[in-house]
């Protein structure tokens, strides 16, 4: 997904209507309302035939947690992976081929990037532009422009909407239970000359239809050993410095990247990172907030320099991102 990086959005600024109001968006899975619904997703970068694609479709249901969705990667107009991911009855299996594993985790957004958890604080940024029915719910459809985008994530990919020229956000959001029900953005970008398109797209239907997952037959199942686990010992092997691990931290590294989610509060972990690369000898040259709630600092340590990133979208807590790109 690193090509959604470099891309610069399409300036298509809204009509500004009546203002949204400010209320906290919701989560579908904490709408005790909504049970089971249906989810699409496609993200397209470039002209056809599209550079990249992403492609979900699937259901999921709530309480208990179970999901049945496939995904499908794409490059220069040509699929190349496709999987079928299965949550029942407490366990995560994954299909590649014709051949289903039983797996410890696997993170959507990893691929996506977008998720609708990411926009729940933006409502009190776009202007409402009417309201609509949609998937027999009714809606009202807000919009807004690059302000109004946070910083999107998904495992070490960032697409940082304030870094392009122009944006458009459009979101249908349940009028009754205020959960999101349609995401579509749009951008474009001029690389090398070569303008490139990108839209994404994020839908939620069929509610509280009823929903049968079974897991897959026991004799299709290859067991497969869980990967080690990260923790102290890596990040200072992948550093080249001691930096500890906040007690109860989820380590991951991607290339050059140690990503730490933590479970303090923002200020804390932020506190905590320059408590740390202090004690080891790093200085701060300059700290930007690139956006609300992330904190991009540059720290050197000699000839070394080290990019450091700290903010936070998960309720759990902050993420502390070592070798962050600037």
């Amino acid at each position: 997904m690193a090509a959604l990086r470099l891309l610069i959005a399409l300036s298509l600024l809204p009509v500004p209507l009546a203002s949204a109001r400010a209320e906290a968006l919701r989560r579908i899975e904490d709408v005790p309302a909504i049970g089971t619904w249906h989810l699409r997703i496609d993200h397209r970068v470039g002209a056809d035939p599209p550079l990249q694609t992403v492609a979900v479709e699937g259901d999921f249901g709530s309480r208990p947690e179970r999901y049945d969705y496939t995904l499908r990667l794409g490059e220069g107009g040509r699929e190349a992976a496709r999987m079928q991911i299965r949550r029942v009855e407490g366990k995560l299996y994954r299909r590649m081929n014709t051949v289903w594993a039983e797996i410890p985790k696997f993170h959507l957004e990893e691929s996506t990037i977008l998720t609708a958890e990411q926009l729940l604080g933006v409502a009190g940024r776009l202007e409402e532009v009417g309201r609509e029915t949609l998937f027999g719910r009714e809606v009202r459809h807000l919009r807004g422009g690059k302000a109004a985008l946070p910083v999107l994530r998904g495992g070490s990919d960032t697409l940082d909407f304030s870094r392009m020229d122009s944006a458009q956000l459009d979101l249908w959001v349940d009028a009754a239970e205020r959960f999101i029900v349609k995401i579509r953005i749009e951008a474009q970008a001029t690389q090398r000359g070569e303008t490139l398109p990108l839209v994404m797209v994020q839908e939620y239907s069929d509610f509280n239809e009823p929903l049968d997952i079974r897991p897959p037959a026991e004799g299709d199942i290859v067991r497969v050993s869980p990967p080690p686990s990260l923790g102290q010992d890596e990040v200072t092997a992948e550093l080249g410095f001691d930096f500890p691990v906040p007690e109860g931290a989820q380590v991951s590294i991607y290339g050059a990247t140690v990503n730490l989610i933590t479970a303090l509060p923002l200020a804390a972990a932020r506190d905590y990172a320059d408590r740390h690369l202090r004690a080891a000898g790093f200085a701060a040259v300059e700290t930007q907030e690139r956006a609300t709630g992330e904190y991009y600092t540059d720290w050197v340590k000699g000839e070394r320099k080290l990019g450091v990133l700290v903010f936070q979208v998960s309720p759990r807590g902050a993420t502390i991102q070592l070798g962050a790109l600037k």
